[in-house]
């Protein structure tokens, strides 16, 4: 993703917020994704419907998933969105089979302009991990990483229900 293009879904777009199961926000996730095709990606949910902005969910899905894509580099890969409830909120994953981030890097990776690959290797100005973090937070949640080196990665973040 361009600077520019990043700098406007930062600043743009505010939706209605409306109900929608947790298996259509899950779906909403992976929606308009076309991985390629050594990729497979799946979404399952099986949870209480919960108010959101669909577009705060879609910045979210383009910041997690395609970061997920653009990492991966098995010959054959899987990236998988679930959730379940917790704690009064819905826990969405997105998990990947990758090659894992290093603990020390489990808060880097959510600052502005901050990627772990050399810029000359990957087409990114390093704000999708900052905005989605930015989203989650402003609707009350948290989000955070779950990683190992060789062992994948998993983006978590909790959604509040509305009061």
């Amino acid at each position: 993703m361009r600077l520019g293009d990043s700098l406007l879904l930062l600043a743009g777009g505010i939706t209605a917020p409306a109900m929608a199961s947790s298996l259509l926000i899950a779906r909403w996730i992976v929606d308009e994704i076309t991985p390629p095709p050594r990729i497979l990606v799946r979404a399952t949910a099986n949870c209480a419907p919960v108010t959101v902005r669909q577009q705060s969910i879609r910045r979210i899905r383009i910041n997690l998933i395609e970061k997920a894509i653009r990492h991966n580099g098995k010959p054959h890969g899987k990236i998988t969105v679930t959730c379940i409830q917790r704690h009064g909120a819905l826990e969405f994953a997105v998990a990947d089979d990758g090659s894992g981030i290093d603990p020390k890097y489990h808060e880097t990776v959510f600052g502005m302009f901050q990627t772990l690959a050399p810029r000359s290797e990957v087409e990114t100005v390093g704000m999708g991990l900052c905005i989605a973090r930015q989203i989650v937070e402003s609707s009350g949640g948290r989000i955070w990483i779950e990683s190992r080196p060789g062992g994948g990665s998993t983006f978590r973040f909790l959604w509040r229900r509305p009061k």
